[in-house]
């Protein structure tokens, strides 16, 4: 059962309700493209406090659990598929 608080009497609410309704509440104060402009300016601040050098440990650090994950020939079948997917929609064009 999820996780619920409050004061006694009240209905209950789980905290994912919670989230949620919050999270609505945002998009109907400030619209929809919030969300993406305040991600936008997280990664900037991150960028310029941490460096290039921070993404490229993260994606490293993401690589390898992607290749102990699925194994070394997942990154063969993604880039087939890949270069199927321009190839047939260059095809089409």
């Amino acid at each position: 059962m999820a996780a619920t608080r409050g004061p006694p009497g009240r209905a209950e609410m789980s905290l994912r309700e919670a989230g949620r309704r919050g999270g609505e509440a945002v998009k109907d104060t400030y619209g929809p493209d919030y969300f993406s402009r305040i991600g936008t300016t997280g990664g900037e601040v991150v960028n310029l406090s941490r460096g290039s050098a921070f993404y490229a440990a993260i994606g490293r650090k993401g690589g390898a659990e992607v290749k102990r994950t699925h194994g070394p020939g997942f990154f063969q079948e993604i880039g087939r598929r890949g270069g199927e997917a321009v190839r047939d929609r260059h095809d089409r064009g």
